[in-house]
């Protein structure tokens, strides 16, 4: 993840800029675990964003952060 490299079994959760996230599904596409609400995290009028990393991955989607 585009600015997120730290963030894993050892660092959970973490404030986010709206920006580091939107750079993300502009440089992933698709791909980003951020595409499908691209448009949510556009108009929050909230910055940062907290972030929580699934360690899980119970359902297999291979998305592996929450907002």
């Amino acid at each position: 993840m585009v600015g997120m490299e730290d963030m894993g079994k050892n660092l959970l959760m973490k404030f986010v800029e709206t920006a580091t996230l939107l750079h993300d599904i502009q440089f992933r596409g698709a791909i980003s675990d951020f595409h499908p609400i691209k448009a949510k995290i556009s108009k929050c009028d909230y910055d940062p964003i907290l972030v929580r990393y699934n360690e899980d991955d119970i359902y297999g989607d291979q998305n592996n952060f929450e907002l």
